[in-house]
């Protein structure tokens, strides 16, 4: 059957049909007759097989493409981005809930989750209209909105929202970060503009221990951090672990823009942040902490100064810079 599929052989496959076959047997890739057909978009076999009571919901099991396991004929569809076959299938019942298994991607994805991260806007608005739930979370915690920000996808961002997905849904999980900062750590400035507008909590820590303006920060996009400030995020609210923005732009973004700018909003220099820039061996952050009296001998917990620390990396740059200016 799997065979006479693949081939679109109408004949053989009726033939098979009559000789009442199993219709929903799995092949040695875990794959029944109907996953089959939706793969290949053969449209007139999907509906000759569904007419024929094949399970439309089957999953697919065990497949040596680990990233398909869990997948039934609907997320098929979706991952080739065949809207007639979804439109079909919906029709026929297919279950817009359904999620993957767990070692697909680590987190049971549903498929509207799955048509957000590919940005198929025709497709999640016919799963919303079939009853997919735009605040369903998946195993990491995660929205289709998350999805859509994390892809960049606006259009889909902006449909959730109108549709009432929630701006600010976390959960307690090492994994989940909010909408916010995770477009404010992709630089994505018109997304973060778009959530800002509706009510995303610009202060949040989540709980991956960051905030929207650290995570801007941290990656170093001046633009988002400018835009946060403006719109009211604390330039000097650490996360979990106390680092601020500032000390996670010195660990992290290599920008002195960033930095400097941070400094200019009155983020605190910390006495260890230039430990930190000789660590990480970035000359141009060591001369602008510098600038602003960042103090220079400073020890750490281990009795450690800067140039003690870039020494030990090899930063030569930085030792003799260090040095010129006075270091012990």
């Amino acid at each position: 059957m799997h065979y006479a599929i693949a081939n679109a052989d109408i004949d053989t496959i009726t033939r098979l049909l009559k000789q009442n076959v199993d219709i929903n047997a799995y092949d040695a890739n875990y794959t029944t007759p109907l996953h089959q057909a939706v793969y290949y978009g053969h449209i007139a076999i999907v509906q000759l097989l569904i007419d024929k009571e094949a399970a439309i919901n089957k999953q697919i099991l065990y497949n040596n493409y680990s990233s398909i396991r869990g997948f039934t004929p609907l997320h098929i569809a979706i991952w080739k981005r065949d809207i007639a076959m979804v439109a079909l299938l919906l029709a026929k019942g297919a279950d817009p809930t359904i999620t993957t298994e767990e070692q697909t991607c680590g987190c049971c994805d549903t498929p509207l989750h799955r048509a957000a991260a590919i940005g198929q806007l025709d497709i999640v608005k016919l799963l919303i209209e079939r009853g997919a739930d735009i605040n369903r979370e998946n195993k990491n915690g995660y929205t289709p909105l998350h999805k859509a920000v994390q892809a960049g996808n606006l259009l889909i961002a902006q449909l959730f929202i109108a549709r009432g997905a929630n701006v600010n849904i976390r959960r307690q999980d090492p994994c989940c970060q909010t909408p916010l900062t995770i477009a404010a750590g992709k630089g994505d400035r018109i997304m973060v503009q778009l959530l800002l507008d509706n009510g995303a909590a610009i202060n949040v820590m989540d709980w991956d221990y960051s905030r929207p303006l650290s995570a801007a920060a941290c990656s170093g996009h001046l633009s988002i951090v400018q835009l946060l400030i403006e719109k009211g995020a604390d330039v000097n609210l650490g996360c979990r672990d106390e680092a601020t923005p500032l000390y996670r732009a010195v660990q992290y973004s290599h920008s002195e823009e960033v930095i400097q700018f941070l400094i200019e909003k009155g983020a605190t220099i910390n006495e260890y942040l230039l430990h930190v820039a000789a660590e990480r061996g970035h000359l141009k952050i060591v001369k602008c902490l510098l600038k602003q009296h960042c103090p220079i001998n400073k020890t750490n917990q281990d009795g450690y100064t800067p140039l003690h620390i870039a020494a030990q990396c090899g930063h030569a740059s930085i030792v003799t810079y260090l040095l010129n200016k006075g270091a012990d």
